[in-house]
């Protein structure tokens, strides 16, 4: 008889997929593979064991498994049902992330399957992309950061082929930013202050800036306190109440016309930042 699994949240971002996946009492899953991706089991309930390989092991705490493409792998729930958070990394994710930090190609990338550590930065991760994802509060460049994120994070704490450099490299004292690097961050600012709708993905305002993807968050966090992410939705907001304020445009035309994606996205942002409307903003005028 097969056993009941449910998935009760499963998002697909671009390069990566968050899964909640549970398995009633007594139940397992089919041993089986992923060949494109990269799994992380990491236990939410209940006491399960999980195979990998030939390898038997108590999933609990803050332990994990990383499964490796075509890594054989199933789980256990035994007497109590069990809840995971499952996530999907594609190789070539992984890959581009090392190379951009790295400055070089890191070649096939293999992780030791068992860890314990802490997992609080991966559930954040995880719970940031939900909420958003399912509110369709989340523009291209937040999500595109936040995959990037979560790859970083699990070169950083799991250990594999890529440990020694990747480790020797920035677990190290991490040397600042120099001030001769920061007039890039004018250039980046000014490219999207003068066109608010600008395509504002991290490949492109880091092309701009001359420098990785990780120096330019890191610089933006550094200098002005938030996250490019941040910062252009904080300028689209900034544009959209001056546009209330000075134009007739309608409220969704607004939304447009200052770069927001949707007029959902855009009411969510605006409120956040002026705790009403952008109809009542405009109304309070």
């Amino acid at each position: 008889m097969m056993s009941q699994i449910t998935k009760p949240l499963s998002l697909k971002i671009v390069n990566s997929a968050i899964t909640i996946y549970q398995i009633e009492a007594g139940g397992s899953d089919e041993l089986h593979q992923h060949d494109s991706c990269f799994q992380i089991s990491m236990l939410l309930q209940g006491n399960p064991l999980v195979q990998c390989e030939q390898q038997f092991r108590k999933l609990a705490g803050r332990q994990r498994l990383v499964a490796s493409p075509g890594c054989q792998h199933r789980h256990f729930s035994e007497a109590e049902a069990m809840r995971l958070m499952l996530f999907f990394l594609s190789p070539s994710l992984l890959e581009s992330v090392y190379a951009d930090k790295m400055e070089a190609v890191s070649g096939p990338i293999e992780f030791v399957p068992w860890s314990e550590d802490e997992t609080d930065d991966f559930q954040r991760i995880a719970e940031t992309v939900c909420t958003q994802m399912i509110t369709q509060q989340m523009e291209k460049l937040a999500l595109e950061q936040l995959e990037w994120e979560l790859a970083s994070l699990l070169l950083t704490v799991q250990e594999g082929s890529h440990t020694q450099k990747w480790r020797g490299k920035h677990l190290a004292a991490y040397p600042a930013i120099p001030v001769s690097i920061h007039p890039v961050l004018k250039r980046v600012t000014d490219l999207i202050q003068d066109d608010i709708t600008v395509d504002c993905s991290l490949d492109t305002l880091a092309g701009v800036a001359g420098i990785s993807k990780f120096h330019l968050i890191r610089l933006f966090r550094e200098q002005i306190g938030r996250t490019p992410a941040q910062y252009v939705t904080d300028q689209r907001v900034t544009r959209a109440a001056w546009l209330l304020r000075h134009s007739k445009l309608a409220v969704t035309a607004i939304a447009f016309e200052a770069g927001f994606g949707s007029v959902s996205t855009f009411e969510r942002a605006f409120r956040k930042k002026y705790s009403v409307s952008p109809l009542h903003y405009r109304n309070s005028m």
